[in-house]
């Protein structure tokens, strides 16, 4: 009784896809904040609560 052990290679794709999809998003939420705070959510960042805006 030998069981085949092997997993698709659809499965490994989609696995290894979703690991780089997550470092491209942890690149971005953690390099990318004050472009993203600037330019996507439009936050004034000249205050002096910038700091806590960004947190």
């Amino acid at each position: 009784m030998k069981e085949n052990t092997t997993i698709p290679r659809f499965v490994s794709v989609v696995a290894i896809v979703l690991g780089c999809l997550d470092l491209i998003r942890g690149f971005m939420h953690t390099i990318l904040l004050e472009y993203a705070a600037l330019n996507i959510a439009g936050l004034d960042l000249s205050t002096s609560l910038a700091g806590d805006l960004l947190q």
